[in-house]
């Protein structure tokens, strides 16, 4: 060619057959240098030569194809793009009654083909499967390209069956192929090509339907074709490493251990055939590196696993950058690395596995189809890594959207929704969250239903779907779901081949449901089946298996519950030998070990058995590789069995530090605030048995920190505004998710979540750098005891109570550190304040006091019929027939008193007030815990003879949720921006489905009318005049507020307590949110405002507290409702006061009176009732909190 001139008119023909002998010898030989110069001669010659010209389809034709051979080298789509454009118009240029006209169709749909399989597009699929029946009709039956135009056309067909999954398709496929296997000649140079197709579609259609003798028949028609093929022939590597896939397969369904090795050798074999520049190699490798892997999942020798992630390097080292297999060739590489660490816990494995699973997500853009699932992967990765839920929930999330872009008819899609099913029960393990095991359950139920009869993979799903139905058990104890899980296992072991590598796994998921059935059975034929399949698991595991510690701590458990407590030690002692320092598993078993040994202990009472005990729960509590929620429960027995066996060790401060810790850690921002209400209501005892050991042993320093750690878990931060404001709104957001919610829903919440935990590492970095500062490394941690103490009021005393089952306690802090002391209250126990709390809930019920009521009947300062059936209405659990001399208020508040209050003020020296000297009562915080909680200690007193007395004549009382939130009150209390001061007042008389309540009508209007003829700044508003988001935007206007309505707790939800408008309500949930830095004063003259939540007891949720995080300085509220009929009177003469006292005479509005002015508003109401118990209930609703 390079001898011929220009002008000749031969150049044309010459070019033509230097570009097809240079593609010949590409396919003969597979160098790529052959294909880039048939394509650069050929397009050459279609630019030289005019379209018009006779031989011109024949050149475009022949162009088209080279594009495709190219695009094997390359993988860009750009050249398949060029190849179906010229092949197209060889088509459109042949004339249909010549043969080269169906050649052309041919070549055009096996390029669309290709297209499809790369970019997914069915239309592509639809276009060539229409151009090869097109040309397999225009081919008579006599010619010899008939079986080349079949074999394509089947190929088709197969593509568009592992899409959509429709049956016909693959039957189709197989038909067209069988036909060109037929009609091709034996001494055909393409039967073996046919074969190799015909074989692997065969195998596809066993994957889909099961039939074994597909397998078996895909693998003979195969095994045929690499006979025949020539050992230098070029097709022979790819029909090996198809001959090898399906040897594996069959071996993953049967277990039999001759097909895994034969499909190594033939893996070998192929690679070993294929040149270095061949462009199979690469597939070549990855299919001997998955056939060492699986023979590596079923004997666990360390050399396979080594030479598949060697196999798998190399198959990456020779794809080329941007090569579209070269990440998927990564991802199995990651994921054969990170097996590797499960398998010998060698960090640098799992770190290698993080960093090529990260570049292949790089490769990818976030569409494409496998992205999710390598990013699950590395998300789980990650997790296995750094324990951290971040990244388990980035799995979930990733898995979730796996899924929601998988065809439903995919292939792939019962694979998807197992993964989605175990990261989801994980995240359940891990974190505990109900909703999670739910879903988990749904998922792996979808994808046992998708995954026929005969499916390799089906007993693995049933056995996922069993260990999740069981983990569902634990936590509902619904006995249908342990008895469909251990039918569903049982069904698992069935069908899984005696050798097969996953028999261990299903029998110790068998073992684990069994032993449960055992708890609740007691038959000891369970727990003896359960010990059986245990043992059968171990015994059928390679020693040296990363599987064998687990197997022995469930094995050990179960001996345990069968009450052999030697063995069980002895078992739990062998896998804590075996198992590496970082495995996660390591805390379960030295937490069940403690178990097993105090359980001898207390038997044999051999004190080497409680000292063995007490360090393996120190060891689990400690265990830094391990998620908190384990760690705390380790913790819990190890502080329980110090205080039982060493009482006056110190080392039971030590334990109870790590446990508080721990409940914080549990607790804190990581978690949704629904889920924090639900754990808290779990643990809420720890802080106060905290307290109460400290002080036992002389720490009130770590009392009162105890105490306020326990008592901060929800409270809002307003340190680090920006990160915690969007934090607590992303923590505060619903994330339950339902059955009936669609894939997109359930992804809308899972990203919220993830948003939420990326915020809450945010918030711990952020945190981790300020306690780096030198001075701030307290900072958003419990105050030192003399630090808190200089951050009180100057004035007062702050009184912290606390009682457990052993004791009760105040501790009185004073600005004055030296005044600071602790004061033992011995006459008063739990049971005696949960007996309060009791009577105080009856009498509340008895007297309807759930609503602001406008109905004399319902006003407490009337007499009301007292029946039996008014109390079985209105009380719940707390119905009686009548009132007991011991069951009243009166007696109630004497208890408080002589119990309580007055040795209190005994011991700090608070006398009596005497009024007549002018000047105003002293300060008293009261911060209760646990059931104090919910006691009115503002009140206690005796209300009935002639030594009548009672707090109020003592002191002027608040409340604080906690010390700390105090102290910030204190700190900014500081003048008030005057654009901002004044007061914004509104009423609500007629909220819809509420009792009318028309005196706030009158109270809002006096109040108005006497603050406008004052010159104070005030804006009132009523009713359907005032939308809630109107609300928000005048509390950050004004100073103060005052809300006239119906308000009310949600006991399932206490951050969805609420006041009630005319147009919605307002919740603690948004009040908490805002962020109200000229907030003074709020004056909640509503129903229930500070009531609190009595699931929570160690907690201080309730609408007033939620005015304080929100920024107010003072908050006035009441602990259940009040009569419209005095609340009025209150409110006014609250605002007489105030005003009456401030600084400067009338004029000036100094919210830091309103304790004393509420002080004198409810004296002046009570003195103008009696002290019957309804009188009582009227006014000692009325509550201060704060500064």
């Amino acid at each position: 060619m390079e001898l011929t001139p220009s002008d000749d008119e031969a150049l044309p023909r010459r070019m033509g057959n230097l570009g097809l002998s240079l593609m010949l010898r590409f396919e003969r030989l597979n160098h790529p240098r052959d294909i880039h110069e048939a394509v650069a001669i050929l397009r050459r010659l279609v630019g030289v030569i005019p379209d018009t010209h006779p031989d011109f389809p024949l050149h475009a034709g022949t162009l088209g194809s080279a594009m495709q051979d190219q695009f094997q080298v390359t993988g860009k789509l750009s050249d398949i793009d060029e190849g179906i454009l010229w092949s197209k118009k060889a088509a459109s240029l042949t004339p249909e009654d010549k043969p080269e006209h169906a050649q052309w169709l041919g070549n055009l749909g096996n390029a669309l083909n290709v297209r499809f399989q790369h970019t997914g597009d069915l239309d592509d699929n639809a276009q060539a499967i229409l151009a090869q029946r097109t040309a397999v009709s225009l081919i008579p039956k006599e010619d010899t390209s008939l079986p080349t135009g079949l074999n394509l056309l089947g190929l088709s067909l197969w593509s568009r069956f592992e899409r959509t999954r429709t049956t016909s398709d693959i039957d189709q496929a197989i038909d067209a192929l069988e036909r060109a296997v037929r009609l091709t000649s034996d001494h055909s140079v393409d039967l073996p090509t046919f074969l190799g197709n015909l074989g692997g579609a065969l195998a596809c259609r066993f994957d889909h339907l099961g039939s074994r003798l597909d397998l078996s028949q895909g693998i003979v028609t195969l095994e045929k074709a690499v006979t025949i093929t020539p050992e230098d022939s070029p097709e022979l590597p790819a029909l090996l490493h198809n001959l090898s896939g399906c040897l594996n397969t069959r071996y993953e369904s049967t277990g039999q251990g001759s097909d895994v090795d034969k499909a190594i050798s033939v893996a070998q074999k192929a690679v070993e055939l294929s040149p270095e520049e061949h462009v199979d190699l690469p597939m070549s490798y990855t299919n001997l590196g998955s056939a060492h892997l699986a023979r590596f999942i079923s004997t666990a020798n360390a050399d396979d696993l080594d030479r598949c992630i060697s196999s798998y390097r190399k198959a990456t080292q020779l794809t080329s950058e941007g090569h579209p297999l070269l990440p998927e060739r990564l991802h199995d590489l990651g994921s054969a690395l990170h097996t590797h660490w499960r398998s010998s816990k060698c960090d640098s494995s799992l770190q290698e596995a993080v960093s090529v699973m990260k570049a292949c997500l790089q490769l990818l853009p976030e569409s494409h189809t496998r992205y999710p699932r390598i990013l699950t992967d590395y998300e789980l990765a990650l997790f296995e890594m750094t324990s951290d839920l971040v990244h388990l929930s980035g799995g979930v999330l990733a898995a979730q959207q796996a899924v929601h872009r998988c065809p439903e008819t995919h292939v792939s899609l019962p694979s998807k929704l197992s993964v989605l099913g175990s990261a989801l029960c994980s995240r359940y393990v891990n974190a505990g969250n109900y909703d999670d095991i739910n879903e988990s359950v749904t998922a792996l139920r979808r994808a046992v239903g998708l995954t026929h009869e005969g499916h390799s993979s089906r007993p693995t799903r049933l056995g996922e779907l069993g260990s999740s139905l069981t983990f569902r058990f634990e936590s509902t104890h619904e006995e249908t779901d342990l008895s469909e899980a251990i039918s569903l296992q049982r069904e698992a072991v069935r069908l899984i081949h005696s050798t097969h590598p996953s028999l261990p796994g299903e029998l110790a998921g068998l073992g684990i449901s069994l032993m449960r059935l055992f708890e609740i059975s007691t038959d000891k034929k369970d727990i003896i089946e359960a010990i059986e399949v245990q043992q059968k698991a171990i015994k059928l595991t390679a020693p040296d298996h990363a599987r064998v510690a687990v197997l022995l701590h469930n094995l050990g458990v179960s001996f345990a519950k069968a009450d052999d407590i030697d063995r069980a030690i002895d078992t739990f002692r062998e896998a804590i030998h075996i198992i590496p320092d970082t495995h996660v598993v390591l805390c379960r078993v030295h937490k069940n070990l403690g178990n097993a040994l105090w359980r001898r202990y207390t038997v044999k009472k051999e004190p080497e058995d409680a000292d063995n005990c007490i360090y393996h729960y120190k060891f689990a509590s400690n265990f830094r590789f391990n998620p908190p929620q384990p760690r705390l429960e380790a913790a819990k027995n190890w502080t329980a069995k110090l205080k039982y066996y060493l009482p006056e060790s110190e080392e039971v401060i030590s334990a109870f530090d790590v446990s508080v810790r721990l409940v914080t850690t549990v607790a804190g921002l990581e978690q949704t605030t629904r889920r924090r209400f639900a754990f808290l209501q779990e643990i809420s005892g720890i802080p106060l048995d905290a307290a109460a050991t400290a002080l036992r042993h002389g720490r009130l320093d770590k009392a009162v920190e105890w105490l306020e750690q326990g008592r901060c878990l929800v409270a809002l931060a307003d340190e680090l505004t920006r990160v915690s404001k969007a934090l607590e709104s992303s923590a505060s957001e619903s994330r339950i998710i339902r059955f009936d919610m669609t894939i997109p829903e359930k992804l809308t919440i899972e990203q919220a979540a993830k948003r939420q935990m990326d915020l809450a590492t945010k918030w711990v970095s952020l945190l981790e750098e300020a306690r780096a500062i030198p001075g701030f490394e307290m900072f958003l941690q419990p105050a030192p005891l003399a630090s808190l103490c200089g951050r009180l009021p100057p004035m007062g005393f702050v009184i912290m109570l606390t009682v457990n089952e052993d004791r009760c306690d105040a501790i009185a802090l004073s600005f004055k550190q030296e005044d600071t002391r602790h004061i033992s209250l011995p006459r008063f126990t739990l049971s005696k304040a949960k007996q309060y709390r009791r009577i105080l809930g009856m009498r509340l019920a008895a007297h309807d006091l759930r609503k602001r009521s406008s109905g004399e009947p319902q006003d407490l300062a009337t007499e009301e019929p007292f029946t039996q059936e008014s109390v079985e209405r209105d009380a719940g659990k707390f119905r009686r027939s009548r009132t007991s001399a011991e069951d009243n208020i009166q007696q109630l508040l004497r208890g408080l008193w002589t119990d309580i209050v007055q040795p209190i003020l005994t011991t700090l020296g608070i006398p009596k007030h005497d009024d007549s000297l002018g000047h105003a009562h002293p300060r008293i915080w009261w911060c209760p815990t646990g059931p104090l909680s919910f006691l009115p200690l503002h009140a206690a007193g005796i209300y009935e003879g002639l030594d009548s007395e009672s707090a109020l004549d003592y002191a002027a009382s608040s409340y604080t949720p906690t010390v700390s939130l105090l102290t910030r009150r204190v700190r900014d209390d500081g003048p008030i921006d005057e654009d901002i001061g004044g007061l914004f007042l509104t009423n609500h008389p007629k909220a819809p489905g509420y009792p009318a309540i028309p005196g706030t009508t009158r109270e809002v209007q006096t109040i108005y009318e006497r603050v406008e003829g004052m010159g104070i700044r005030a804006m009132k508003a009523e009713g359907d005049a005032l939308s809630v988001d109107d609300c928000l935007r005048y509390m950050e206007e004004f100073s103060c507020i005052h809300l006239a309505c119906h308000g009310s707790q949600d006991a399932s939800d206490p951050l969805r307590s609420r006041f009630r408008f005319h147009n919605g309500t307002l919740d603690l949930d948004t009040i908490s949110r805002r962020d109200l830095k000229n907030a003074d004063l709020a004056f909640l003259s509503a129903c229930e405002t500070s009531m609190g939540e009595a699931t929570l007891p160690d907690e201080a949720v309730h609408l007033a507290a939620g005015m304080l995080a929100a920024g107010y300085r003072r908050v006035v509220g009441t602990m259940w409702s009040i009569g419209d009929k005095h609340a009025p009177d209150v409110s006014i003469d609250f605002y007489n006061y105030l005003w009456g006292h401030g600084e400067g005479g009338d004029a000036k509005f100094d919210g830091s009176l309103s304790a004393h002015a509420l002080h004198h508003a409810t004296q002046n109401l009570r003195h103008n009732l009696d002290n019957c118990e309804k009188s009582l209930l009227t006014w000692i609703p009325y509550v201060h909190f704060g500064y």
